[in-house]
């Protein structure tokens, strides 16, 4: 009980404090990024890398006109899938050095006096490819065959291959392309810590066992998937993972994992059965197109270009991200909760950004990652605000459910003294002691009754959870028991129990009965029938208490209702534990001397 309790006073804590740790991490990882920046922009510890210095005469494909130039990047590779460079070196290269080309869809030759030095393609990605001086001097003569697929954006290829032809080594070019996307980097480690937090949060909520973190975790991955998305930059990557093939597949799997856990996540946010099964279904078709793709292009090896496989699969990844927005939208307009608006914004906010991304990657064939990096960014921001109001909903219902308990026990104690009258017992015990004389064996059953009775609203103060209706009407019929015995022949009490499966708070049924024998059928000279019946109707059991007795005025009820001076909490009190502990109702029917009748209607799940 003890390590409960502190259990609880931790949930509390946690749940109170949980917005302002947050807010606090967010704000130590946002100053050390930002330090870690401004240590790098100041100290420059990395050089600049030297670029290959070559000037000459170049010729686009089948054009035989010879254009010049003195540096590479001023070679004009407009509406070109083949360029063709001779020129002069014009820096010196120590043996052992390299010289490094970055080939995008491409293939390249380059020759040194005549003699070749390096042959290279790349299918798809971008891969680095280089040679070793000898000892180049300047003056030597340098020829370069760039060879684009045509179609599919040659000349940015081309383009960027002669903007990146550096001199040095490979460690030297690694620091050389960190340095030159150090904000990338930084940005990539601020939404991979976020997407850790998001985790670590979920974990949290799980080993307290307070809610469905489904949603948590899959906007955690889908933060942790999409900046390594942002990290895998050929720039650099390449000089980390030199097999082509395997960075090509490690590419595509964090992509997918991308747009699966971003279409997972807006799932999970459905509220609406059709809309859910709806999303499921995407979702299983979704796979099943991946699962083709990988089985086409990777096993059985289609001979369809790479182009074609890539842009196939990135259009159906935008059209499968914009009908889960839909549906999102579409049950958003029937379930209206207000943290969904935030969920709507920033989803739509990603897939637009993702959207923008496949259609210039259908158009250009490369990806431009600013729209992704903004949109994962935004979505991320977005999704602590969530998390902020979630927490403080969790502290809310913290307090309510603390105030709840309390009222609870209030309600409980008030119950058990309402039901323990001195007038009832003074006669209850007279009667049994007369019968004692009369009838000894029927004196020896009123007693257990009695004694059964009692037990019953002592029993009640230790419940604070619902109790399965057999025992509560075990315990009406020990009271009912005892009025027969004290009023004979003026009362008749009419049992008609269909339904017996189901829970319903402690001590509801059997106030409703002596509401009725005492204040219905008590109040008429002849006394009158009490009839209790149980049904279930689908998904719903009724309780019903009636009575033939006096009636009273409908009119009257809500003034009753609201008197809170009375000494016995009575129907009111009933009515609220219906709702509160089984999420039920209550409903009251009388007429003037025709009697009352009160249904509880208790809902049961699938």
């Amino acid at each position: 009980m003890k390590c409960t309790r502190e259990w609880d006073e931790l949930d509390d804590m946690i749940a109170k404090r949980s917005p302002g740790y947050l807010a606090m991490g967010f704000l130590f990882v946002v100053i050390l990024l930002a330090f870690s920046y401004l240590a790098w922009f100041r100290s420059n510890v990395a050089e600049s890398m030297p670029v290959l210095a070559v000037e000459g005469v170049y010729t686009k494909g089948d054009d035989r006109e010879e254009y010049t130039f003195t540096d590479l990047d001023e070679i004009s590779c407009d509406n070109v899938d083949q360029i063709f460079i001779t020129g002069y070196i014009k820096q010196e290269i120590p043996p052992g050095e390299e010289v490094f080309f970055q080939v995008h869809r491409e293939s390249i030759q380059v020759s040194l006096e005549g003699e070749s030095v390096l042959r290279a393609s790349s299918a798809w990605s971008q891969n680095w490819t280089s040679f070793v001086s000898e000892g180049i001097q300047p003056g030597d003569k340098i020829s370069i065959s760039i060879q684009g697929m045509p179609g599919v954006g040659a000349d940015y290829s081309i383009k960027r291959t002669l903007q990146r032809v550096y001199c040095g080594d490979k460690y030297q070019l690694l620091s050389h392309q960190a340095n030159r996307n150090m904000v990338k980097l930084l940005f990539c480690l601020l939404i991979f810590i976020m997407g850790m937090a998001e985790l670590l949060t979920a974990m949290t909520l799980i080993l307290m066992e307070t809610q469905n973190v489904r949603g948590t975790v899959s906007c955690g991955l889908l933060m942790i998937t999409g900046s390594m998305c942002c990290l895998i930059d050929y720039e650099y990557i390449g000089l980390v993972i030199s097999n082509e093939k395997a960075l090509f597949l490690l590419d595509i799997t964090v992509q997918l994992s991308t747009c699966f856990f971003l279409i997972m996540n807006m799932m999970f946010h459905m509220h609406t059965k059709k809309n859910w099964l709806l999303s499921r279904k995407l979702l299983a078709v979704w796979g099943a197109t991946v699962g083709g793709y990988i089985l086409g292009h990777f096993v059985l090896k289609f001979p369809l270009p790479e182009t074609v496989w890539l842009t196939v699969m990135a259009a159906l990844n935008g059209v499968f991200l914009l009908a889960e927005l839909v549906l999102l939208i579409l049950d958003y307009r029937r379930y209206r909760e207000h943290r969904m608006k935030y969920m709507i914004v920033s989803s739509a906010i990603l897939t637009i950004c993702i959207l923008i991304e496949i259609i210039h990657f259908v158009i250009h064939y490369y990806f431009l990652f600013y729209p992704f990096q903004i949109g994962l960014l935004s979505y991320s921001v977005l999704q602590y605000i969530v998390i902020f109001q979630q927490s403080r909903e969790r502290e809310k219902r913290s307090q309510m459910a603390a105030q709840l308990e309390k009222e609870l026990v209030q309600s409980q104690v008030s119950i058990m003294l309402s039901q323990i009258r001195p007038h009832f017992l003074y006669n209850s015990i007279t009667a049994i002691q007369t019968l004692c004389v009369q009838d000894p064996e029927k004196a020896r059953k009123s007693l257990g009754d009695f004694a059964k009775y009692l037990r019953g609203n002592m029993d009640s103060l230790a419940s604070k959870e619902l109790i399965p209706f057999v025992k509560e009407l075990e315990h009406t019929r020990h009271y009912v028991e005892l009025e027969l015995m004290r009023q004979g022949e003026y009362l008749e009490v009419e049992y008609n129990i269909e339904e017996m499966s189901f829970d319903i708070p402690t001590l509801t049924l059997q106030p409703l009965v002596e509401n009725a024998i005492k204040h219905g059928v008590g109040g008429k000279e002849d006394g009158g029938r009490v009839k209790i019946s149980t049904y279930r109707r689908q998904q719903t059991v009724f309780v019903c208490v009636e009575d033939d007795g006096v009636g009273f005025d409908m009119s009257l009820l809500e003034e009753k209702a609201l008197d809170k001076q009375r000494t016995h909490i009575g129907l009111r009190n009933v009515k609220e534990r219906i709702q509160r502990m089984a999420g039920g109702d209550f409903v009251i029917e009388s007429q003037v001397g025709i009697g009352t009748k009160i249904t509880i209607i208790l809902p049961q799940e699938e």
